[in-house]
């Protein structure tokens, strides 16, 4: 929990606390829904019929990507990387709009550390999503760093494939594993750009010791996304038009090898490398995250509890609770809260993960 609370990041899911047992509940930030959501539910985010153009997947990779490689910089290893740990900032439409503005916040963020462990643990056990375990996880082996960059290259694949990994098989779960122990991994199609396909293999080669850190793979997708918005000005200046997408960056290279990117990659060490988590007209530096906010009458555990003892990663002053305090944010979660009612739970997410868990 303390490792969790330090984790400040605007491409992983903003946690603002939670109250002691035996009356647990957790405070994060509000986000409109899982990748699995999206992609199960609404189409692939890859090229192609039913599914959104190429600059959108390549926002949410990266972002997934500058997630994981902050936490590794923090000495975090996540160790369940899927799909459905993974929240987009909007929909089909917002993301189409964020993307097509050039803007540079997050359109989606890592969340779910429940089984998140110091990178130095040393840890055995098999844990997370069978769907994408790295091959030394299911043998029992030490999971490693480069163990959540196998997990991020399946998931990379399933954002332009728009399928779950191994998932079309009568016994999935059975069928996962042994695929990954026989070193077959997920069909490239024409929906993956040759680029990103080349960074999927590096990340999911069987050897661990050969996979890419997250900081390499992100220093690669920064260049392709430098490279699209620059084509996407040119673009613009020749023909006059708003039209923000351009041509396709030149992808047909390893985007690993040394003479294919420059060594200046994203400041994964930073903490607030945008201007805000949320477009709310707050800052990062003001915890101006959108938060599902619950009047402490909503919960009677919660309502027993003084606010002197909840544990909050801010100081309970960023947080509105009628008494003046807080973003704009958070004091418009806390009214639309109370006035939903105060027996009404929170909504939850309506993510039909199908995977299960170790």
């Amino acid at each position: 929990m303390k490792s969790l609370l330090r984790l400040r990041h605007p491409s992983v899911a903003f946690f603002y606390g939670t109250t002691p047992p035996p009356d647990l509940l957790l405070m994060t930030e509000l986000l409109w829904g899982s990748l699995y959501t999206l992609l199960h539910k609404m189409g692939p985010l890859g090229a192609g019929a039913g599914g959104l153009e190429g600059p959108i997947a390549l926002r949410v990779v990266r972002d997934i990507c500058r997630g994981m490689a902050y936490i590794h910089s923090r000495n975090v290893l996540h160790r369940d990387i899927s799909s459905s740990n993974v929240l987009l900032t909007g929909g089909v439409a917002e993301l189409t709009a964020l993307v097509a503005s050039n803007s540079e916040e997050p359109v989606a963020k890592l969340c779910d550390f429940g089984l998140s462990r110091p990178l130095d643990a040393g840890l055995t056990a098999a844990a997370g999503n069978l769907f994408y375990c790295a091959p030394e996880v299911y043998r029992g082996e030490q999971a490693t760093a480069k163990s959540d960059v196998y997990s991020y290259a399946l998931v990379a694949w399933e954002a332009y494939s728009g399928k779950v990994p191994f998932n079309d098989q009568k016994t999935p779960q059975l069928a996962a594993y042994s695929a990954c122990a026989k070193g077959v991994r997920p069909p490239i199609d024409a929906s993956i750009p040759p680029g990103i396909a080349f960074l999927m293999q590096d990340c999911w080669n069987a050897d661990g010791q050969q996979r890419p850190t997250a900081e390499v793979v992100l220093a690669a997708l920064d260049d392709m996304h430098r490279a699209r918005a620059t084509r996407a000005d040119i673009a613009r200046q020749d023909s006059g038009a708003n039209d923000s997408t351009g041509a396709p960056p030149d992808t047909s290279a390893n985007p690993l090898d040394a003479s294919a990117h420059s060594d200046a990659g994203s400041p994964v060490g930073s903490d607030f490398n945008f201007p805000s988590f949320r477009d709310d007209g707050g800052s990062a530096e003001d915890g101006a995250a959108a938060v599902a906010y619950l009047k402490p009458s909503a919960y009677e555990g919660f309502g027993k509890m003084a606010p002197s003892a909840w544990s909050f990663g801010r100081t309970a002053s960023d947080l509105s609770r009628g008494d003046g305090g807080g973003s704009a944010a958070a004091a418009a979660a806390a009214a639309a809260a109370g006035d939903a009612g105060a027996d009404a739970p929170p909504a939850k997410e309506g993510d039909a993960d199908a995977a299960n868990t170790v």
